[in-house]
């Protein structure tokens, strides 16, 4: 089940990348959104994702944390 969560935000990312998610962010939400960050954060989701779908069989309840 991690494990399909892991891809399911992969998809969101291809999503937010197909769909220009920086052009929205700065005309609806008025961030100063870069393409940097936008990697960045999404890179550190899906490493925390993996990890947690590593360590579900040993450790659920801090995988599901």
């Amino acid at each position: 089940m991690m494990w399909l969560c892991v891809a399911a935000y992969g998809v969101h990312v291809l999503e937010e990348f197909v769909f220009d998610w920086q052009n929205w962010a700065r005309s609806v939400l008025h961030l100063a959104a870069l393409w940097s960050d936008f990697y960045i954060t999404n890179a550190l989701v899906i490493l925390l994702g993996v990890v947690a779908a590593e360590i579900a069989p040993t450790w659920p309840a801090l995988a599901l944390g």
